[in-house]
Protein backbone atom coordinates (compact mmCIF):
# COMPACT_ATOMS: atom_id res chain seq x y z
CA UNK A 1 0.00 0.00 0.00
CA UNK A 2 1.13 3.58 -0.58
CA UNK A 3 1.32 6.09 2.25
CA UNK A 4 1.91 9.82 1.77
CA UNK A 5 4.53 11.13 4.20
CA UNK A 6 5.51 14.64 5.24
CA UNK A 7 8.50 15.28 7.52
CA UNK A 8 8.57 18.63 9.30
CA UNK A 9 11.53 20.18 11.16
CA UNK A 10 13.61 17.00 10.94
CA UNK A 11 17.10 16.56 9.44
CA UNK A 12 15.57 14.21 6.87
CA UNK A 13 13.18 16.97 5.73
CA UNK A 14 15.07 17.16 2.42
CA UNK A 15 12.77 14.34 1.37
CA UNK A 16 9.92 16.16 3.04
CA UNK A 17 7.03 15.01 0.85
CA UNK A 18 7.16 11.47 -0.36
CA UNK A 19 5.16 8.39 -1.05
CA UNK A 20 6.25 5.25 0.78
CA UNK A 21 5.29 1.71 -0.15
CA UNK A 22 4.47 -0.47 2.88
CA UNK A 23 3.04 -3.95 3.38
CA UNK A 24 -0.66 -4.25 4.15
CA UNK A 25 -1.24 -4.02 7.90
CA UNK A 26 1.81 -1.79 8.48
CA UNK A 27 1.85 0.50 11.51
CA UNK A 28 3.24 4.00 12.09
CA UNK A 29 6.14 2.29 13.92
CA UNK A 30 6.90 0.33 10.72
CA UNK A 31 6.84 3.59 8.77
CA UNK A 32 9.29 5.26 11.16
CA UNK A 33 11.63 2.29 10.67
CA UNK A 34 11.44 2.61 6.89
CA UNK A 35 12.15 6.35 7.15
CA UNK A 36 15.33 5.50 9.07
CA UNK A 37 14.64 8.00 11.86
CA UNK A 38 16.75 7.66 15.04
CA UNK A 39 15.05 5.45 17.65
CA UNK A 40 16.14 7.61 20.58
CA UNK A 41 14.21 10.70 19.43
CA UNK A 42 10.58 11.41 20.30
CA UNK A 43 8.27 12.13 17.37
CA UNK A 44 4.77 13.42 17.02
CA UNK A 45 2.75 11.49 14.47
CA UNK A 46 -0.45 12.55 12.74
CA UNK A 47 -2.45 10.24 10.52
CA UNK A 48 -4.92 12.08 8.33
CA UNK A 49 -4.74 15.00 10.78
CA UNK A 50 -5.34 12.93 13.93
CA UNK A 51 -2.64 12.51 16.56
CA UNK A 52 -1.41 9.01 17.36
CA UNK A 53 0.00 8.58 20.88
CA UNK A 54 3.52 7.08 20.95
CA UNK A 55 2.27 4.02 22.82
CA UNK A 56 -0.26 3.33 20.02
CA UNK A 57 2.16 3.62 17.08
CA UNK A 58 2.90 -0.13 17.17
CA UNK A 59 -0.77 -1.16 17.14
CA UNK A 60 -2.45 1.42 14.89
CA UNK A 61 -2.85 0.16 11.32
CA UNK A 62 -2.24 2.35 8.31
CA UNK A 63 -4.42 2.18 5.20
CA UNK A 64 -3.85 2.83 1.51
CA UNK A 65 -3.64 6.56 0.83
CA UNK A 66 -3.18 7.66 4.46
CA UNK A 67 -1.31 10.92 4.94
CA UNK A 68 1.22 10.74 7.78
CA UNK A 69 3.00 13.81 9.18
CA UNK A 70 6.01 13.29 11.45
CA UNK A 71 7.64 16.09 13.47
CA UNK A 72 9.54 16.62 16.73
CA UNK A 73 7.61 17.60 19.88
CA UNK A 74 6.74 21.27 20.04
CA UNK A 75 8.65 23.35 22.57
CA UNK A 76 8.25 26.89 23.63
CA UNK A 77 7.32 29.24 26.34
Amino acid sequence: MKIRVELIALPQAGRRHSCVELADGATPEDLLSVLDLPDDEPYMTLINGLSVAPERRATTRLAEGDRVIVFPPLKGG
